[in-house]
């Protein structure tokens, strides 16, 4: 979770330098399916069965890649903070899009909390629409787009999770 909340800023950080969100969140996308393929390679996870998986796998990757296009260019347009914020509310709707694609229960409990969540996001997120300039606008639409492709890549994994290469898998999901 740490991590997790250390990426807008690190993005906000990186962007700085005038790189392209899209060629550093490519970037990100690249070192992490280096390393994953490696993990993958020492632990002889096998290969030939990602041909039976290939279209879930395509799945997963698109939705990565939205989700990595919305989080670096909505971190480009955000304040870092409320970036995170309105980023970290991928359990919503990860949670929202297993209820349907997976069958997942949700009780009232959940249910509410879900609100609650989605009403606090709105709340932290209003100042950014009272700004002057419409780019806080476009960040919050691309963060929303980022997080809603990554909790639907959220949701895809699981259909993936008990596969016997599980490395390979999120490898894809980068590569």
């Amino acid at each position: 979770t740490f991590l997790w909340a250390l990426c807008f800023p690190l993005i906000k950080l990186g962007l700085a330098s005038g790189t392209s969100p899209i060629f550093f969140g490519a970037l990100r996308a690249l070192i992490a399916a280096i390393g994953l393929f490696a993990l993958a390679r020492y632990r002889e996870e096998p290969v030939s069965r990602v041909k039976e998986h290939w279209f879930l796998l395509l799945m997963i990757g698109i939705a990565v890649f939205f989700g990595f296009a919305g989080m670096f260019l909505g971190g480009s347009k955000l304040n870092p903070g409320l970036a995170a914020v309105i980023g970290n509310s991928n359990p919503i709707m990860a949670s929202i899009l297993a209820s349907i694609f997976l069958s997942e229960s949700l009780t009232t409990s959940k249910v509410f909390g879900l609100i609650m969540g989605f009403i606090g996001v709105i709340f932290i997120s209003v100042p950014a629409f009272s700004d002057k300039t419409i780019s806080s606008i476009y960040g919050i639409g691309f963060v929303l787009l980022g997080t809603l492709s990554a909790g639907a890549g959220s949701v895809l994994l699981k259909k993936m999770s008990l596969s016997d290469f599980p490395i390979l898998t999120l490898f894809f999901q980068f590569a």
